[in-house]
């Protein structure tokens, strides 16, 4: 029987007054023992009723309230937790507490000062403009005007079953002549915890990282987009090398609950932002940003010491109707990262149609035939193809890998057609190269791996390119060509030897996908869609640009159409659009991008995919400790991954592809054979089974439980460990079979 709570008030007032309090989460018993949720905030009025959640909302300021009915715990708009702590600045506060945050430019002399600047709907709306709160179905709808800066947001929120959706209505925002709208917070204190509070704090940096709530660090905030950073902006060094986000989703974890996000419309053109509580913060939150539009730099030269920067914001801009985030609310005492994945995975399954798909070699190479080199005749430099590996060659290798014991091997194959590893031009045709072998040699050679297990993986990339015309490849918002370049890992600037390189615009993309699918040999099983599955970007061009939710979309269809042609998909480094058209994965993320603010990282990536796309981690001899990397694939069940040519790869110095310094396969075969004896009999009772549980047994030690009770406990320490009573070597793992 459902309860209304102004009813509930009416009767019980005067005895229950102090129960009902806002702060307090605790459910209340009566004599007969029915239970009674805590009353909804003062002032508000229920919009919204179902089986899990009630919904209550000021319908004055549109500031909401969700309680649980099996838990009894509240959620708000704003945290009150941080809302009402006096040591955070009071800007802080009304920013963060605030349901939206907008950041836009000025546009009178923008392109001279290239400021964005910021102001939370609570000064902005409820304090300085208008807010306007319309009950629908299942919740309410507001509609944010900004009247100070010309700007109009319309946001709904609903319950559905136990989970609420915050969505943007991006096609109904309205602007101003006098500002533009760059950016929008959503809900930035929804997932938050306070100063009081115990928890951490999840975002899917390169593999996923964790963020302890109150952690004091000085730079406390956390913030990047969502499938990498704008490709389309002019850039010719870097400062570190960082991890990249791949699945659209965020979380807290605590003590009596968890909150998490998901963006399941609009994740291409998002950002995630976190931030710990220090002594002038006393929030722990994370939250999603759309990227309503970008804003691009350009240097101009004054004097020849030095320069200053123009500033431009793109005409382009987000275009999929609405933004969407759906909010799961988890209770359990205490409420884990791994929950998170969990849930997530299950989102996944029940709404993205991941499936489990395929199976996957224990041992797996990244083949490369060829290289582009600078050669000479008579004075006059030119560049040719190198031969690395041929087809025959690929053969013998694995022939040799079998003698040694290794009978479980795949091959993704790198620079075996057309222009090599490093296309010249727009890759719209399949043509085999001869200088390996060709057609029949390639033909053989997949026969061979699939008669031994295996498989022969061809890989192309459709979204890179050296040479086209500005309506062919991508542009900045000067009207430049977007070139992109390799950076050396000293210094972090631009590398002179290695040719930059151009991305396909959109439209391109899609005419030569379909040439380049139709034309692929049809005996060729699986393909490696690589960039497909790992890059976004946008194209400034004016006119016929198209902003980087607009290319996430493209790359779908592309997936979509190799998937209904019968291709198995194989990605690298994969983003979540692709997860539904893979049958595997190589080179999925093992690694965070390491900020002090990071207090430690876990397998989020392979915890919520493992048993329904296999995967590799990264290639052995591309880490700074290849055994640490087969722990890691050890403790979450990945495959093994190694980079391989046949001659020597020390011509490759200098090179683009010099990262494969220690590829030659005479270089790590032995290794690689003692690791598959000793992973083989525990990965094949674990590869296709999903992880159950994951956790942190001591320091460096690491557990976890796959489907069927099968768990492994892996020892990072370079010294033998002993965790409830399993002894587990220095720089080793053991398998445990869990009781019934």
């Amino acid at each position: 029987m459902q309860i209304r709570f102004k009813r509930l008030r009416a009767i019980f007032c005067g005895v229950l007054a102090s129960a009902f309090a806002v702060s307090s989460f605790q459910l209340i018993s009566f004599a007969d023992n029915t239970t009674v949720l805590p009353a909804a905030e003062e002032g508000y009025t229920q919009v919204a009723d179902n089986s899990s959640l009630s919904m209550y909302a000021d319908e004055e300021t549109g500031d909401f309230q969700i309680i649980d009915k099996a838990s009894g715990k509240s959620w708000f708009s704003a945290a009150k937790e941080f809302t009402e702590d006096k040591a955070t600045l009071k800007k802080n506060r009304l920013n963060y507490g605030s349901a939206l945050i907008i950041d836009y430019v000025v546009n009178e002399g923008f392109t001279a000062a290239g400021l964005s600047k910021s102001v939370g709907s609570y000064s902005g709306c409820i304090s300085g403009g208008e807010v306007n709160v319309t009950q629908i179905k299942n919740g309410i709808r507001v509609d944010y005007d900004f009247q100070m800066f010309g700007i109009k947001i319309p946001v709904e929120y609903k319950i559905n079953g136990n989970n609420f959706y915050a969505s943007i209505l991006t096609d109904e925002i309205k602007e101003g002549k006098e500002n533009t709208l760059y950016r929008i917070h959503l809900l930035p204190s929804f997932c938050c915890g306070g100063r009081n509070d115990s928890g951490e704090i999840f975002v899917p940096d390169g593999c996923g990282a964790l963020i302890d709530f109150n952690n004091g660090a000085e730079e406390n905030s956390y913030e990047a987009e969502v499938y990498g950073a704008e490709k389309s902006m002019l850039k010719d060094y870097q400062l570190t090398k960082t991890e990249t986000i791949r699945m659209p989703v965020f979380g807290v974890a605590m003590q009596d609950r968890g909150t998490f996000g998901v963006i399941t419309k609009g994740d291409t053109a998002a950002s995630i932002k976190a931030l710990s509580g220090n002594a002038d913060f006393g929030g722990n939150m994370v939250y999603s940003i759309l990227e309503y539009r970008a804003i691009g730099a350009d240097d101009m030269i004054s004097q020849s010491t030095s320069k200053a920067s123009i500033y431009r914001i793109s005409k382009e801009k987000y275009s999929l109707g609405s933004y969407d985030v759906r909010y799961g609310l988890l209770s359990g005492s205490p409420v884990t990262y791994y929950d998170i994945a969990e849930s997530y995975r299950d989102f996944l399954i029940k709404e993205c149609g991941l499936n489990k798909n395929g199976n996957m070699s224990l041992l797996n190479l990244n083949v490369y035939g060829t290289v582009e080199i600078q050669g000479n005749f008579i004075g006059f430099k030119y560049k040719t193809l190198e031969t690395l590996t041929t087809f025959e060659e690929a053969k013998k290798i694995a022939e040799s890998l079998k003698k040694s014991g290794i009978d479980d091997i795949s091959m993704r194959y790198i620079g075996w057609q057309n222009d090599g590893p490093f296309n010249l031009s727009q890759l719209k045709k399949s043509s085999i190269l001869g200088k390996l072998g060709g057609k029949k040699k390639l033909l053989a050679l997949q026969d061979y791996l699939e008669e031994n297990s295996g498989q022969l993986i061809c890989d192309a990339d459709l979204m890179q390119t050296r040479k086209g015309g500005r309506s062919a490849v991508a542009t900045t918002m000067f009207n430049k060509k977007a070139y992109q370049y390799q950076f050396l890992r000293s210094t972090y600037v631009t590398k002179l030897t290695v040719d930059p390189w151009l991305m396909v615009s959109n439209k391109k993309l899609l005419s030569n996908s379909a040439s380049y699918l139709k034309s692929l040999n049809k005996n060729l099983n699986n393909i490696s869609l690589s960039t497909l599955t790992n890059l976004i970007y946008s194209d400034f061009d004016e006119g016929n640009g198209s902003y980087r939710s607009t290319i996430g979309k493209s790359a779908e269809e592309v997936l979509n159409n190799f998937k209904k042609s019968g291709k198995k998909i194989t990605g690298d480094n994969a983003n979540a659009y692709s997860f539904d058209y893979l049958n595997s994965i190589y080179n999925a993320p093992t690694l965070t991008s390491g900020y002090n603010l990071f207090s430690r990282e876990i397998p989020f990536y392979q915890i919520v995919l493992h048993g329904y796309i296999p995967m590799t981690g990264a290639p052995a001899q591309t880490e700074i400790t290849s055994k640490t990397e087969f722990l890691k694939a050890v403790e979450t069940g990945s495959a093994l991954l190694y980079n391989c040519v046949y001659k020597d790869a020390t011509i490759l110095r200098g090179l683009r592809e010099e990262n494969l310094y220690s590829s030659t396969y005479t270089l790590w075969n032995k290794e690689a054979a003692s690791r598959f004896k000793n992973y083989k009999e525990l990965y094949e009772k674990i590869k296709d089974k999903p992880i159950i549980a994951h956790s942190e047994l001591s320091e460096n030690v690491m557990k976890t439980t796959f489907e069927g009770g099968l768990s492994v406990i892996v020892n990072y320490n370079y010294n033998d460990t002993e965790v409830n009573g399993v002894k587990v070597s220095a720089r080793s793992f053991t398998e445990v079979k869990e009781a019934a």
